[in-house]
Formats: C-alpha cells, sequence, structure tokens
C-alpha cells in the first residue's frame, strides 16, 4: 500500500482573480482504473475589476464541480488514463466562457511494481507548473505557459513518471511560482512533511499584498505500515483466530486443499483422544500373562499411532514447503513480468497521446517499448507464464502495427509495372530517366538511345540517338527539350523534330560529372573531383559560357556527392546525406526523424512545385520522403529497390517511377 500525505496552500480572494485546490482519493474500484486526483484552480475574469459582474466563488465552485463529474463520472474506455485526462481538462477549460480557467491537474495510479509507487499524469492549461522533490534535487515535469497567445489556444500541455517512495510533489498555479522562489522551494521540500512545508511556503504567500490567485497541492509519497496482528489468548479468542485462519487460507484445486485440513484435524483429535485413553488405563488389574499380552498390544497401536501422526506431520510439512516455493515463484514471475509490463504500458499509452502532438516522440516512446518487450522474451532467465508471455506478445504485436502507422513505413510487396520499354522498342535497357511536368526522358546507354513518354497517358516513342548519344551517361528534360552528356559533349535532343547537336563542347576543366539539371533555362552539372556545380547561362542559341555556381569563398566537400536537384535552390545527395545551397552560399539543413541511416543512396529528385525531397535509398531498399525542412515523414520499402538505377516522382499523378532495365515500376503516394 501507498501512503500519500497531502498539503493546500490558497491564497484570498479578489473581485478578478479566484483560486482553490481540490483533491479526491475514490474507491478501491475507481482507484484503480482513474486514480486519485490533485486539482489546482485559477479562474481570472476577462473585465477590470469595475465592471466585473461574475460571482468568482460560485463560479469556482462549479468549475471544479463539472471536472469531478466530468473525470470520475464518465467512463474512460479504451482510452488512456493520460488521454481521459486531457479530454477532461479541454472540456472543462472550453465551457466557461464568461471567466479565464486555468487548471493544474495531476492523477496518480498506485501500482505493485518492484521499487516504485505508481505512475503520476500531469496536463495543464492556462499558466502554471508541477515540480517533484526526488533525492534533494528539484525537477520540473510540467511548465504551462501564461502568456496570452497560449492561453487562447487552449494548448495542453501533459506530462508522465513513475513515482518513488519519498518523493515529494507540488502542483501550483502561475501566481504561486511567481511569488515563490525556486531556492525557498527546494528548501521548503526538504522538509518532506506537507504540514510542515505549507507552515514555511504559508507566510511567504500571504505576507504580500497581492496573494489572489495563488494555490498549491503539496504531496508526498510512502510505503504505508502494515497494521500489528492482534494477540490471541483464552479459548474463545482462539477458536475464533483458528475459524479466521480456516477461512482465509488459501483454495487450491478446487478446495481439495481445505478437505486435506478438515481430514487432518480429525485425525489429529482421534490420535489425541487415543493417547489419552491409555494413559487412563486402569493399574489395579492382576499381573497375568493376558494382561501382559493386552499391554503389549496396546503399545503397538500406540507406535502406530505416533507413527503415522508423524508421518503426517513429514506429510505437511513436505505441502507446507511445496506450495511456498510454488508461492515464490509466481511471486518472482509476477515481479520480472510487472517490471516490464508497467514500463511498456505507459511508454505505450503515452506514445498513443502523442501520435497527433508530436510524432518524433511518439515513435521514440514505441521504438522504447518495443525494445523492453523483446528484450524481456528473449531473456530465458526471466520465466513468464504462458498468460504472461502470451500478454506481452499481443502488446508488442500491437506495438509493431502502431510503429508502422507512426513511422510512415509502407511495405510494397509488389510493385506494378508502370510500363515495359520493350514495347516501345525492343531490347531496351535504361539506365538514366529526366522528367518535367508530364514529360518522361529514358536515357538507353548501352544504345544510346533516348525515348519520351507522356506520364499521365503512357504514350512513347524513340527521339534521338546516333553517334551524338553514344555512350551517353546522363539525362534531363526541360520545356520540349532532352538534354545528355557524352563524349561529344552536353546533347541537345529536340522531342518534336527529334534532332541532335551539341550546346557545350566537352570542357578539360571537367572532373566527374556525376549529374546534370536543367531549371529556368539553364544547364547545371555537378562535378564531384572538382567540388564544383559548373552553370551554363540559357542564351537564345544555345548557352553561354561556363561559369562557378557558388559564391566567392565557398568550396564545400563534394567528395561524396552522387545525384543533385533543383528546385530554386540546389540541393545535393551525398553518400550519407543531403546537402542545402542558396544562391551559392550553403544553407543550416539536417535530417531529422530518420530511424536507419543512408546505405548506398543513389537518386534524389525535387521541384519547385513540391514541398518534399524523395531519396531512393538502394542499400535499405527504400524511398525516403523529408519535407524540406529535413524533417522525416515517411518511407516505401521494396525488395525490387535493390536493382533499381533512378527515380522521378510525379506529385500531379500521385506516383514515384522507378527504372530499373527494360521496365519502369510504380508506387503511389500512401497516407
Amino acid at each position: 500500500m501507498t501512503r500519500v500525505s497531502l498539503s493546500k496552500i490558497v491564497g484570498a480572494a479578489s473581485p478578478d482573480r479566484w483560486s482553490q485546490v481540490h483533491t479526491f482519493e475514490p474507491s478501491h474500484e475507481k482507484l484503480s482504473s482513474h486514480g486519485t486526483l490533485l486539482l489546482v484552480v485559477l479562474l481570472q475574469a476577462l473585465e477590470s475589476p469595475e465592471d466585473n459582474d461574475v460571482d468568482m466563488p460560485s463560479f469556482g465552485k462549479e468549475v471544479i464541480q463539472r471536472f469531478h463529474e466530468q473525470y470520475y463520472g464518465v467512463e474512460a474506455r479504451d482510452v488512456s488514463v493520460l488521454t481521459h485526462l486531457v479530454d477532461t481538462v479541454k472540456v472543462v477549460s472550453h465551457e466557461f466562457e464568461q471567466v479565464v480557467v486555468h487548471l493544474v491537474a495531476g492523477v496518480f495510479l498506485p501500482t505493485e511494481t518492484p521499487g516504485r509507487l505508481g505512475v503520476c499524469y500531469f496536463a495543464g492549461v492556462g499558466s502554471g507548473s508541477c515540480v517533484v522533490l526526488r533525492d534533494d534535487r528539484l525537477y520540473r515535469v510540467l511548465a504551462v505557459d501564461g502568456r496570452e497567445e497560449s492561453r487562447k489556444s487552449g494548448k495542453v500541455v501533459v506530462a508522465s513518471g513513475f513515482v518513488k517512495s519519498g518523493d515529494v510533489l507540488l502542483l501550483g498555479s502561475g501566481e504561486f511560482f511567481r511569488l515563490v522562489s525556486p531556492e525557498l522551494l527546494r528548501k521548503s521540500l526538504l522538509l518532506r512533511d506537507p504540514d510542515e512545508i505549507s507552515s514555511v511556503l504559508a507566510p511567504q504567500v500571504h505576507g504580500t499584498q497581492e496573494s489572489s490567485g495563488v494555490a498549491a497541492v503539496i504531496a508526498s509519497f510512502g510505503k504505508a505500515l502494515r497494521d500489528e496482528a492482534t494477540l490471541v489468548s483464552g479459548p474463545e479468542e482462539r477458536e475464533r483466530a483458528e475459524a479466521s485462519e480456516s477461512a482465509t487460507a488459501p483454495e487450491l484445486d478446487g478446495g481439495k486443499t481445505r478437505f486435506f485440513w478438515t481430514r487432518l484435524a480429525g485425525f489429529w483429535e482421534r490420535a489425541r483422544k487415543g493417547v489419552a485413553h491409555l494413559r487412563r488405563r486402569p493399574t489395579g488389574s492382576p499381573a497375568l500373562e493376558e494382561g501382559e499380552i493386552i499391554v503389549r498390544g496396546e503399545e503397538r497401536r500406540h507406535r502406530r499411532l505416533m507413527f503415522s501422526v508423524a508421518f503426517s506431520l513429514l506429510v505437511l510439512l513436505g505441502l507446507s514447503i511445496f506450495f511456498g516455493w510454488r508461492r515464490r515463484v509466481e511471486e518472482g514471475r509476477e515481479q520480472a513480468f510487472g517490471a516490464i509490463w508497467e514500463v511498456a504500458d505507459h511508454q505505450y499509452n503515452e506514445a498513443l497521446t502523442l501520435i497527433e502532438l508530436n510524432p518524433l516522440r511518439s515513435r521514440a516512446l514505441l521504438s522504447q517499448a518495443k525494445q523492453q518487450i523483446e528484450e524481456g522474451l528473449s531473456d530465458t532467465a526471466a520465466a513468464f507464464s504462458k498468460a504472461h508471455r502470451e500478454r506481452l506478445s499481443d502488446r508488442l504485436e500491437e506495438i509493431s502495427l502502431m510503429l508502422e502507422q507512426v513511422s510512415g513505413e509502407h511495405r510494397i510487396e509488389e510493385a506494378d509495372v508502370f510500363l515495359d520499354l520493350s514495347l516501345v522498342r525492343s531490347n531496351t535497357y535504361a539506365e538514366a530517366l529526366g522528367l518535367h511536368e508530364d514529360t518522361l526522358v529514358v536515357l538507353d546507354r548501352a544504345s544510346g538511345v533516348l525515348l519520351r513518354m507522356s506520364v499521365a497517358n503512357k504514350s512513347a516513342d524513340s527521339v534521338g540517338g546516333g553517334p551524338l548519344l553514344s555512350e551517353a551517361q546522363l539525362a534531363s528534360v526541360y520545356a520540349g527539350r532532352g538534354f545528355v552528356i557524352s563524349d561529344s559533349g552536353v546533347v541537345e535532343v529536340s522531342l518534336s523534330r527529334k534532332t541532335s547537336a551539341v550546346v557545350v563542347e566537352p570542357d578539360p576543366e571537367w572532373g566527374g560529372i556525376v549529374d546534370l539539371e536543367v531549371f529556368g533555362g539553364n544547364l547545371y552539372l555537378l562535378d564531384r573531383d572538382n567540388g564544383e556545380i559548373f552553370q551554363y547561362q540559357g542564351t537564345e542559341g544555345g548557352f553561354g559560357p561556363r561559369r562557378r555556381w557558388f559564391g566567392e569563398g565557398i568550396v564545400p566537400d563534394l567528395s561524396g556527392a552522387v545525384a543533385m536537384a533543383i528546385d530554386g535552390d540546389i540541393w545535393v545527395l551525398t553518400n550519407d546525406d543531403i546537402l542545402h545551397f542558396r544562391r551559392g552560399v550553403p544553407e543550416v539543413f539536417s535530417i531529422t526523424g530518420l530511424d536507419v541511416p543512408f546505405v548506398e543512396p543513389v537518386a534524389l529528385y525535387t521541384d519547385d512545385d513540391s514541398e518534399r525531397l524523395y531519396v531512393l535509398d538502394r542499400g535499405n531498399r527504400r524511398v525516403v520522403v523529408l519535407d524540406k525542412s529535413g524533417e522525416y515523414r515517411k518511407q516505401y520499402l521494396w525488395d525490387g529497390i535493390r536493382s533499381v538505377s533512378d527515380m522521378v516522382v510525379s506529385e500531379t499523378e500521385g506516383k514515384i517511377l522507378l527504372l530499373s532495365g527494360s521496365d519502369i515500376y510504380e508506387i503511389g503516394f500512401r497516407e
């Protein structure tokens, strides 16, 4: 059992502010499902004291009564305690429009976990805080922002955590924490006893002129002492005690244990009467041989009786040892199960609450809960019962399914074929793609052939070939013009006239060109060896001379560059990261929320109409989707990606197109 000691501090009311503390510990059934409630309420008038005609005390009592009814009166089925508490705070804070409602609520659920007394859940709106003293150190576990814009938004701040013996908890309004310094608060809480703490803090609060709006509740937690056993003396008391012990003895195997004890008691009573009878045998009978024979017979019966009693006692001792061992084994199993279940269940329920508020935190909690259960199930020393093992396995399956949803993981069993290139041109084996609006170009490097098609209707034909495209490596498309880079230089292919011409001659300054893009009529080449991006300004007859795109003095490390994408800014994909540049200058950019780093990324796609970055991560057989802020959004996993060479994305059609030899596959967008 857990002992919770409470004390309250409440300031004086004023015409425009009223505060109060409400605590409630329900009966056993509600205590296990809803817990003990600690509530701090502050009401603030919407108008000035002169114009305010609201009866603040009446409103305050109604707020407390409404909160109590909403939390304990409404059954919270299929939702966690934290979710139910948050819903109650939201309902009550929005229900009273005549005043501004500030609430800081805490719920304590007792548990039987070793080393922990229970779990506390907190929710707050308006202004206020919650602090805890543990191991002589003061921690702030909840801080509700009291700014006006935060109050108007109605945002509920949540927190939760385990409670240990010796913890001292304080929930208070924003006005309380404004008047009491952290140092004084810590020194006061070190007293441990809530009444002594109140005696120190109350004068600090009531000694000021502005004590209205002050409210705080102090709670200390410890293990409750068991009641001492009543001493038993006299026959009547002994009979009552024996009857009580019989009534509380555990029934095992459908009442067999009760039957055993009843038979043993009868046997013992008969043995006691037999021994008494032997002691009362007459002593004045003649010393005849027959008498000696009778005496010896009684002695043998006496020996048999004593042997039976001793044997029965040995059986009783063996049964006691067996049942004691069995009870200790069950207790050990319960403790091992509880140590895992309490933590994993708490993390799971908190993760469900944070799915919309903080997806990254929710995913981290689910991952921790999954690891906790997996390690417990794999621990050979933890001998769980069959029921416990099934319960953990079921929860592990629930966590895995929820983790897939929160993680945005979409597993593709078999991707659909978007287009079989052999139907457009036989023996086609393509390696590079380029997309602009609805026009897709496909480069067959070995044959030196460029294909064109429409993403919307899949109409396709061959538009370029011949010596100029021989050994072509990269492909791009812009405004009806296809571009490839080959031994002849940069070759432009007219998609309408199906003609080819060199627009940029080979340059001895080029190192290792790993990507080619056209944006806004300008041509860009990513040179990994030189660590440069070369820009060729579009002109009326072709392109101008080569120039560095990076600003003066900017020399980025592009030694790991593999691809780039342009949306006005330039994004460069490296072996393990993405670099962001704007107007020739690096921008701060980092990827967050991605559980597994890139392994052999080969393609990057975005455009000026998209808010996303798409990365073809061939090593992990996935396509990763990121915000342009770097935040992870989702990923599509398909084993066939191991043979994919290039990727483009049509957000208009809602498709990711993947090139693999003679086939282009498609993966449809999923929420």
